[in-house]
């Protein structure tokens, strides 16, 4: 008879289950009988499957740092995101996620923080055009921004 317990163990420890049923000789499902008979089996599941998914982040973050530098260039000079995952052979998600919270950031949060920046530019009497290089903006995009602040406000 297997030692359910090992095989538990060995989950909570953080061993795959693909690894584990290789070990044992087992299918994964019948890795999974014996783990969903843990009290904590989902919660367990879920501590793992977020350790994974930041370890993951954290390696690709390492992985690509070098190339930050000419990420940050190629937005300065107004190449869109998907050209530059593209150029780079990396995923568009996981390139908002290394530009999340700099100024090349697209979320939604930064987009809003940004178009209020440019609209207290405008009020502190600069003009589209300097507004929209200091955003590395363009100016029609400036003037749309401006349109529809001023359009809120009526």
């Amino acid at each position: 008879m297997l030692n359910e317990e090992e095989i538990q163990q060995l989950y909570k420890d953080g061993t795959k289950v693909k690894h584990i049923a290789e070990a044992y000789s087992l299918s994964k499902e019948a890795v999974y009988q014996r783990l969903r008979k843990l009290p904590d089996f989902k919660q367990i599941k879920q501590k793992l499957y977020t350790q994974s998914k930041r370890e993951l982040l954290r390696t690709q973050l390492q992985e690509y740092a070098e190339y930050l530098p000419k990420v940050y260039k190629l937005r300065e000079q107004g190449v869109g995101m998907v050209e530059i995952s593209k150029r780079f052979s990396i995923s568009y998600k996981f390139l908002r996620k290394l530009l999340k919270g700099t100024q090349y950031d697209g979320t939604r949060d930064y987009v809003a923080m940004r178009n209020q920046d440019i609209f207290h530019d405008y009020k502190d009497g600069m003009t589209q055009v300097e507004i929209a290089k200091k955003h590395n903006t363009t100016q029609p995009n400036v003037s749309n921004i401006l349109h529809r602040h001023f359009e809120q406000e009526l």
